[in-house]
């Protein structure tokens, strides 16, 4: 999968921030404290320490006025005035009045938020679907897949689908939101998975697994990490020091405190290198060696030198980096959108 980069990108001249082109041609000015990535045609900016995003064209079309705003998710973000959160559409009408303590994005047409200390969910008008009178909810992302949540609720976790109605019994100590139809539980302190239906199907047996992804699931055993498919079977062998999930057929697997790349079948492709790696995302990894990051392809090739702070990864195009102390993004090439 190929990283596309965007039409417009956030540019850093000295301490301001503008776009430019992928050619590195500023084309809306150098302005603002900051720039985020344009989502949903908006991007997010700072101006005297507060919050608004511009069109696509650079009309400042929410004016700085927030305390903190984050990129939209289904026509919606999440905007704070004055301690509390609520929701503002692309035009920066207020669809959600400011009254929680902590809001999530819209997944599937409902958020979750906070109010008083508990976690209930709203919809896109604001009206509450599942009254706040949860705990929290247990996976940080949030989101209904397969049209259940996990909840927390007198210190047990349970399932509720989108009405609010519960699915499956509050009686898990943690759990993970369902993940290629599993979701991953855990019952004297000990991980499992369970289907839709609430049955176990992987036994709780682990000291730690991860979700899902591409057909695996990382497990944990006695501080060594391995990965089971979804009858329970040991695919790759439980021994590694740190694991991650696979991402575009690769997972960056940790052993003798250095990091390499193993495919499905549990065979090192890329080499143990690095002293930390992320997975891929379009045909970019993020690898650190002594204290610096660049980025390899999946023939692990050196592609972006390491030589930037710290990363986030590519994401929407670009890599969010830090270069001699300040912010700036790159594209897949490794060109710098930034100047001092």
């Amino acid at each position: 999968m190929n990283i596309l980069t965007p039409s417009l990108i956030p540019y850093r001249k000295k301490d301001k921030w503008g776009f430019a082109n992928p050619q590195g041609q500023i084309v809306l000015p150098c302005i603002y404290e900051d720039a985020s990535i344009f989502i949903e045609e908006r991007a997010r900016v700072v101006k005297n320490d507060n919050f608004g995003f511009i069109d696509t064209q650079g009309k400042e079309i929410i004016p700085c006025v927030f305390e903190e705003a984050y990129a939209f998710q289904q026509g919606r973000s999440i905007v704070k005035q004055e301690e509390e959160f609520g929701f503002i559409d692309i035009w920066g009408q207020i669809k959600v009045p400011f009254q929680y303590e902590d809001l999530s994005d819209y997944y599937q047409g409902l958020a979750s938020a906070q109010k008083k200390g508990k976690v209930g969910f709203i919809d896109l008008a604001g009206n509450i679907v599942i009254p706040f009178e949860y705990e929290s909810v247990e996976d940080t992302l949030g989101s209904f897949q397969n049209q259940l949540v996990p909840l927390k609720k007198a210190g047990k976790v349970g399932f509720l689908n989108q009405k609010g109605e519960e699915i499956i019994p509050f009686q898990y100590e943690f759990a993970c939101r369902f993940c290629e139809d599993l979701a991953m539980i855990e019952l004297n302190q000990q991980a499992g998975f369970i289907n839709t239906q609430g049955k176990i199907v992987i036994p709780t047996q682990y000291d730690s697994a991860s979700c899902f992804y591409e057909g695996l699931a990382v497990v944990e055993k006695e501080g060594l990490n391995g990965f089971i498919n979804q009858k329970g079977e040991e695919i790759i062998a439980i021994k590694y020091d740190f694991a991650h999930p696979f991402r575009e057929g690769l997972a960056a697997v940790e052993l003798d405190e250095q990091t390499g790349f193993i495919n499905q079948r549990g065979q090192v492709v890329i080499p143990f290198r690095y002293d930390f790696a992320t997975h891929f995302v379009g045909d970019r990894a993020a690898v650190e060696q002594n204290g610096l990051y660049g980025f390899i392809n999946q023939k692990g090739e050196l592609v972006i030198p390491c030589i930037y702070e710290d990363t986030y990864g590519f994401e929407h195009g670009l890599a969010e980096v830090i270069f001699e102390g300040k912010k700036g993004f790159i594209d897949s090439t490794g060109k710098h959108y930034f100047e001092d």
